[in-house]
């Protein structure tokens, strides 16, 4: 027998609610508000993939106005105006459930929850089963054999047992406990002094409400004689709490059929609001022609396709590999695009494991399975001693290829296009190849072009300027347990999958560059951004050298304090408890020790950074040492315990990552590790910088330039007293300190030059009074004094960053001194705190993205020296404003010259950048 139709009916509206507090704050690239929206169809999406509906509905309110507010004009009085940013959402909510070809219900008059009942009971009557998707109890009354709840925020479904497990009742009687004890939420009143509880006890005794008031004389004290003196009351309130289910609708179950969304006006839409990320999860259609694509596996087609090669003078690469890590990776093949919709790809690389003969089974690892001189490739562990591991068929041997390519990957007047060339280019440069013509790397304009894109992805790429879905890795080569390296993936599927990559390179690299011309980012792109590429390639493959017996001190160290500051915490708390479980810490501070609280999750007390502080602050010893505990344990398990572990063994140096196309502002940052996060100013960080060393023969150069967010400042100002401060070579703080506090210079104490810079910096950040006092530890009145009385002193400052808010205003976006873009959507937003936050932006950016701009050109100038001087010193880590070299100890003098020069004079600025360069055997010593 078939299992009966499910109907799955979405509670729209209360979704629309949950959806928006649960993402406080989202825009579309335009400065439309989209947190509900975007929430909103992530739910809907979740229950599309998860449940797979056969028959489906969006029921949404239509008003306040309802038969119930004629019944009781106060129902749900007390709720307060629709936001002012979610109002907008509403439409474009109802678009979208339309644009995924799902029927929008409404009607004037009556509630979601009564079309949700009606069509429920129908879906009963008709032998069907209905879900409703929802996080209102209110539903609960609804609930029967067929009919069940789902929220799926909390991954919960209800049925009666839930029902009564929730209310001690079964689904009929939740009217009455709810027409007893009433709801705030929607002003239904109740019996003033009856709750849930007490109420489920009376129903759960009475049976229902009108027995129950029927013999409210058996009730004792004041419960009896509220429920004589308000039983109308009660049940008007049950009445109000009702769901209707007979509405007067016609309702067709045909059109309630699942069927396949609108994926190009979903695209619209995603692309309208920025929902990048949604747009890779949905979009199914392919609509790239592979009829061009070709596999090279003959000499005859290989010296073809070099001539074409070489005639074209641009084209797009793409390396198919065994490995993510390039120091690891071997080439399994090559793709190639020089003209639109056509492809080929060389395999090298392809394995197959054939059975042994004699048994069936594999020899095990052997020669093969560890790789050899005739580029057979290794295998996971989980794939060998399977059978006989050789070369796939029709392939061309890797090093004749990499040979014949060779010449026009090396030539810099052969442009080069792809995606993540930074990969790209170290899988070649570990094969001998220096790419040279890099040219375009279309993940790179992407991040120009919108550098608040959530993703740069070439799959995210794809679907919104091709509007096409690229294959998934998983569709060649399984999930899970199941998944091959791509060594043992057959050569015509890979092949597909490979020249797929390239031709949407070589697509998107069409569209782009003209768009980084347009927005006038040309010679930031082509001089600053495509030139790093090669710099962070080589940085990354050099990596850094580790003191690992240091590390292991470091580590062991690091644990007795862990061990002390336990036992001192422990003997401040009145019982024995998890340090590391926030629920527990909260339960300790704020229930048994009485602390004053602070905020309350969902999960229980906060005690987060800023609230530990504030007990800190207020001379809490406990707080105080929890806040150093955690410090101490983020060094330890981020760094002293984790740095060994990434060594690589065959260079034993750890090799960070560079990610050019992750910040807002254009600043660089790294991971595996991060080498942002480690403290500067503190002694554990220090001694954590003394475990980066030089190899033997070698010095460690730091060159890190000094106050140079400052200094931009200044040069886009113009501000006077900062230009002059800068050209006479004042310490800024001091002077700044002297200004405020109408001093000499030589009567600014420590404390007020601390307070100065904390004013310095906050400017460039966009602080308001309010922040600053917290900063300081000081009255919020006192700072806003500091703050007039300092720009009173730079009016030109004042006037810049007043001008960058205009500017955001007026064009949506600021721009840096090379031009960088940076969008500012939400600096119209009608919501206060989200204006505000974009006006600091506003303010922020221009300051930080041309710092960012500066550092680059440095990178990238002192590279191009370094060749040019045929020094054998290399750039190897690049921190904040910082730039690391490793120097062999008989070019100090020289680099210390050239890299002081070449970071001085990168961008000329108004005022004149300085660049502190310190040497030693450790990057402790050299900072």
């Amino acid at each position: 027998m078939p299992a009966p139709r499910t109907l799955y009916l979405i509670d729209g509206s209360s979704y629309i609610y949950r959806a928006y507090f649960a993402i406080r704050h989202l825009s579309s690239p335009k400065g439309f508000p989209t947190n509900a929206l975007y929430g909103f169809t992530q739910m809907l999406l979740k229950v599309i993939k998860d449940r797979r509906p056969d028959h489906i509905a969006v029921v949404f309110d239509v008003g306040r106005t309802t038969f119930r507010t004629e019944l009781y004009p106060d129902y749900k009085a007390n709720r307060s105006a629709m936001p002012d940013d979610l109002v907008p959402q509403i439409a474009p909510i109802k678009e979208m459930v339309r644009a995924f070809n799902i029927p929008v219900l409404e009607l004037a008059g009556y509630e979601a929850d009564d079309i949700i009942g009606t069509i429920a009971r129908e879906c009963e009557e008709r032998g069907m089963e209905a879900v409703v998707v929802t996080g209102d109890k209110d539903l609960m009354q609804i609930v029967s054999d067929r009919v069940t709840l789902l929220d799926t925020m909390k991954e919960k479904v209800s049925g009666i047992p839930e029902v009564r497990e929730r209310f001690g009742v079964g689904p009929e009687a939740v009217i009455d406990i709810l027409g007893l004890a009433g709801d705030t939420s929607d002003n239904i009143p109740g019996v003033p002094g009856i709750g849930e509880k007490t109420a489920m006890k009376l129903i759960q005794e009475f049976g229902s409400l009108d027995s129950l008031l029927e013999r409210a004389g058996e009730v004792k004290g004041k419960t009896g004689e509220k429920l004589r003196e308000f039983a109308d009351q009660a049940r008007l309130s049950r009445q109000l709490a009702t769901i209707v289910r007979d509405v007067p609708m016609t309702f067709d179950f045909a059109t309630f059929a699942a069927s396949s969304p609108d994926n190009r006006r979903l695209a619209e839409l995603f692309k309208e609001y920025g929902f990048t990320t949604l747009m890779k999860e949905l979009t199914s259609e392919a609509t790239l022609s592979t009829e061009q694509y070709r596999t090279i596996s003959t000499e005859e087609e290989f010296r073809a396709l070099l001539a074409d090669l070489k005639g074209a003078g641009t084209f797009a690469v793409d390396l198919e590999t065994t490995s993510l890590n390039p120091l690891e990776a071997e080439i399994v093949g090559i793709s190639l695009s020089y003209r639109d919709h056509e492809a080929c790809y060389i395999p090298v690389g392809h394995v197959v494991i054939s059975p042994s003969p004699s048994t069936g089974e594999g020899r095990g690892g052997g020669e093969a399975a560890g790789g050899s001189e005739d580029g057979t490739l290794p295998l996971p562990p989980s794939r060998q001693g399977r059978g006989d591991v050789v070369l796939a068929p029709e392939q061309l041997p890797r090093q004749r290829v990499l040979d014949a390519l060779k010449p026009l990957l090396t030539d810099p007047q052969v442009r080069t296009v792809g995606q993540n060339l930074k990969y790209d280019y170290q899988v070649f440069r570990c094969n001998g190849i220096g790419l040279a013509g890099v040219w375009c790397d279309t993940m790179v304009a992407s991040y120009l072009l919108n550098p608040v894109r959530s993703s740069h992805g070439l799959d995210s790429l794809s679907v919104e300027f091709l509007d096409h879905k690229m294959i998934s890795y998983e569709e060649v080569a399984g999930k899970g347990k199941e998944q091959v390296n791509f060594a043992q993936v057959p050569v015509e599927k890979a092949s597909v999958y490979s020249c797929e990559d390239s031709d949407a390179a070589w697509l998107l690299h069409r569209l782009f560059l003209p768009r980084v011309a347009e927005m006038k980012m040309e010679r930031l792109f082509d001089e600053v951004e495509m030139p790093l590429v090669p710099i962070l390639a080589e940085m990354e493959l050099a990596g850094v050298k580790l003191d690992l017996p240091l590390l292991g001190e470091l580590s062991a160290g690091f644990g007795k304090q862990l061990a002390e500051l336990e036992g001192r915490i422990a003997g401040l708390a009145p019982e024995p408890f998890n340090i590391n479980s926030p629920k527990q810490l909260g339960e300790v501070l704020f229930e048994k020790m009485g602390l004053p609280t602070g905020k309350k999750t969902k999960t229980g007390w906060s005690t987060n950074v800023e609230e530990l502080e504030r007990l800190a602050d207020a001379g809490h010893e406990i707080a105080t040492l929890i806040l150093q505990y955690r410090g101490l344990s983020k060094l330890k398990s981020t760094y002293t315990d984790a740095l060994p572990k990434l060594v690589q063994p065959a260079t034993g140096r750890v090799h960070t990552s560079y990610n050019q196309t992750v910040t807002n502002t254009g600043r660089l940052s790294s991971s595996e590790p991060n080498l942002q996060n480690i403290p500067v100013r503190t002694e554990e960080g220090r001694r954590i910088r003394r475990a980066f060393i030089a190899e033997e023969g070698h010095l460690l150069l730091s060159a890190d330039y000094s106050q140079i967010e400052l200094r931009v400042l200044a040069h886009l100002s113009e501000d006077r007293v900062f230009c002059d401060a800068f050209a006479r070579d004042e310490d800024i703080h001091t002077r700044t300190a002297a200004e405020v506090f109408g001093l000499f210079p030589e009567m600014v104490t420590p404390e007020m030059r601390r307070q100065a810079k904390a004013i310095n910096f906050g400017v460039i950040y966009g602080q308001g009074a309010f922040s600053l006092a917290k900063q300081l530890g000081i009255a919020t009145k006192v700072a806003k004094e500091f703050i007039d009385n300092y720009f009173a002193r730079h009016p030109g400052a004042r006037a810049f960053l007043d001008g960058c808010v205009r500017e955001a205003e007026e064009k949506g976006f600021v721009t840096t001194l090379l031009g960088r873009r940076l969008p500012i959507p939400d600096i119209t937003s009608s919501n206060g705190n989200i204006r505000a936050f974009a006006q600091r932006n506003a303010v922020n950016y221009p300051i930080q993205g041309s710092a960012a701009d500066i550092i680059k050109e440095a990178m990238v100038r002192v590279t191009e020296r370094l060749r040019r001087d045929g020094m054998r010193s290399r750039l190897i880590m690049q921190v904040h404003d910082e730039l690391v070299f490793e120097v062999p100890e008989g070019e100090r003098t020289a680099m210390e010259q050239l890299v002081q020069h070449e970071m001085e004079h990168a961008i000329p600025l108004r005022v004149p950048l300085r660049v502190d360069v310190n040497c030693g055997r450790n990057w402790s010593e050299a900072h």
